[in-house]
């Protein structure tokens, strides 16, 4: 008998099965149970996926690691009770092991594992191990005194990177652990830090081409500019300079060598063509992730769905912008709104689908978790990155299918750096005023071009004469102040002229704080510029060395630095 092609569809969904049409290779995934219906503050348990976003990637439900087979099966690839919950899978290089971030327990934190792809040589990676003294882990809230390890990515055959709660630091909004990124080399089990993220770094994945580790990063800045206040900056949103809001996980890539940090993908004149979360580099450079309705996905994420950065031809809308600094074009589940509302399609009316766990087939399309009846059931499915070619795989009753990983051996090149440099060792944020560095002692140096920007965000900017005298700026330092709310404070930290030429020079600013910068007129006041005040949105840091960028303005750090 000839089934119709929606009956076909149907069976495949239920069975896991792929169409004969569709060779695929083996899928790793995790299958677990969906989230309580008292989860955080989210309107529904139907609401919170597991492992996604700050306030449920270390909720803990219960789950399976699984192996989807070529012909559509579906098994355990660990023994019951090897572990009670297990999260976002990782391939390695060879395609032989799998590295996931599992629990043990239902109230243990997360840690990264390793297991064969056949399901032997089970071991942790990582362990409850800090570089911190007992006395001051007493000091720290409740919240800061265990630390989870979570998203581990391969960024070389031996080499993972993976997120981690371990820097104790409270992010700014919400008021849950802030993540950084360390790197685990398997031949050394000491997890390095790599990043000075203020509220969150996680979902890290590689861009083969480059080296470089694309991830998401919590873009927040409590601290506000004002001209009310002498320091020039208010906490309090009636005092503050009129600016648009920045609470948004957004997509950055990063160069572990050189801690060269700059924004990844969207269209940095708009705050929802930025945001992105569970990045996956294609292989002509695009990047697929999930966006959300909820920028900084808090207190829940809200309709999240796929979309793709970057244009389909390999080539520019116009003008020169950069491939990856265009706005995102919708893959799969809610239009998510941009301007008014289709209730009907957008996340504010009907109940819409929900997409997120991208990950990228050899033949190019995309494989990821897909709730297409908005009821919080997630299976997982492919699809073509042009939208077309929908296809079930796999979904189990009564558990949420989430982050698949193709089973498939990489012969990329692996862009080898000096782990033992690149690593940032304070073991703790600064809870006081950093001094400023002696004489030979780490620091690094602030050069800018050029401050303005006289030109899109995309152009080369002109060394245009200085519209105005005196002007200088400001680097704010945060503080660290677990016990309280927000969890941290802030102090001016050093203040430098701009110069005629609208360049910026300081050097001896110290290394691995997080700070902010902002830029007064002779008077004290903060300037303006098109985009608002010329205040830092977010926090920034750096290791040791020199840091060159051009303008001061929305979506900077994308801009080519001219060569010396």
């Amino acid at each position: 008998m000839r089934l119709p092609p929606a009956a076909l569809a149907a069976v495949l969904l239920l069975t896991g099965a792929a169409p004969p049409s569709a060779p695929l290779p083996p899928i790793v995934l995790v299958s677990r149970a969906p989230a309580p219906r008292d989860t955080g503050a989210a309107a529904s348990a139907s609401q919170v996926i597991p492992g996604f976003g700050p306030h449920a990637r270390t909720l803990v439900t219960g789950g399976r690691l699984m192996i989807r087979a070529p012909d559509g099966a579906l098994r355990a690839l660990l023994g019951g009770g090897a572990v009670y919950d297990v999260s976002h899978p990782a391939v390695s290089w060879d395609g032989r092991t799998i590295a996931f971030a599992g629990v043990v327990a239902r109230d243990s934190a997360w840690r990264i594992y390793s297991v064969n792809v056949d399901g032997t040589d089970l071991h942790a990676l990582t362990f409850t191990d800090r570089a911190l003294d007992s006395a001051t882990t007493a000091t720290l809230p409740p919240a800061l005194r265990r630390f989870d390890d979570l998203d581990p990515c391969w960024i070389g055959r031996r080499r993972l990177v993976f997120a981690s709660t371990r820097w104790p630091l409270l992010s700014e909004y919400g008021g849950v652990p802030a993540t950084n990124l360390y790197v685990l080399d398997l031949d050394d089990p000491r997890p390095r830090r790599i990043t000075t993220e203020r509220n969150g770094a996680e979902t890290p994945a590689y861009n083969p081409a480059t080296g470089r580790i694309v991830f998401s990063r919590w873009w927040h800045n409590r601290f506000h500019a004002s001209n009310l206040d002498s320091l020039g900056i208010t906490t309090d949103a009636a005092r503050a300079l009129p600016a648009d809001s920045a609470n948004l996980w957004q997509l950055v890539s990063f160069d572990p060598a050189r801690h060269d940090t700059r924004l990844a993908a969207g269209d940095p004149r708009s705050r929802v063509a930025t945001m992105g979360y569970q990045p996956a580099v294609l292989p002509d450079g695009r990047i697929v992730a999930a966006s959300a309705r909820h920028l900084g996905l808090s207190p829940n994420s809200g309709a999240v769905g796929l979309v793709i950065f970057g244009s389909a031809s390999g080539r520019a809308p116009a003008r020169g912008i950069p491939i990856a600094l265009t706005a995102p074009r919708r893959l799969e589940g809610p239009a998510l709104p941009t301007g008014p509302v289709d209730p009907y399609r957008d996340a504010q009316g009907l109940a819409a689908p929900q997409a997120c766990s991208a990950a990228v087939l050899p033949d190019g399309r995309v494989v990821f978790a897909f709730d297409p009846g908005a009821r919080g059931d997630f299976g997982i499915y492919a699809i073509g990155t042009d939208g077309r070619g929908l296809t079930p795989l796999a979904d189990l009753p009564g558990t949420l299918e989430l982050d698949p990983a193709p089973v498939v051996a990489r012969d990329w090149a692996e862009h080898r750096f000096d782990l033992d440099a690149a690593a940032l060792d304070a073991p703790a944020p600064p809870r006081e005023r950093p001094a400023d560095p002696a004489p030979g002692a780490p620091s690094f140096r602030f050069h800018c071009l050029n401050l303005f920007a006289n030109a899109p965000p995309h152009a080369p900017i002109p060394h245009a004469p200085l519209p105005a005298q005196g002007l200088r700026i400001r680097f704010f330092a945060a503080l660290s102040r677990p016990e309280s709310a927000h969890g941290d404070t802030v102090i001016l930290l050093r203040e430098a002229p701009v110069s005629s030429r609208g360049e910026i020079d300081v050097a001896g600013v110290p290394v691995d704080v997080p700070m902010f910068e902002q830029v007064v007129d002779a008077h004290g006041a903060v300037l303006m510029s098109a985009h608002g005040p010329a205040h830092v949105a977010g926090f920034n840091a750096s290791a040791p060395g020199e840091r060159r960028c051009v303008g001061c303005h929305v979506g900077h750090s994308a801009i080519p630095v001219p060569v010396r």
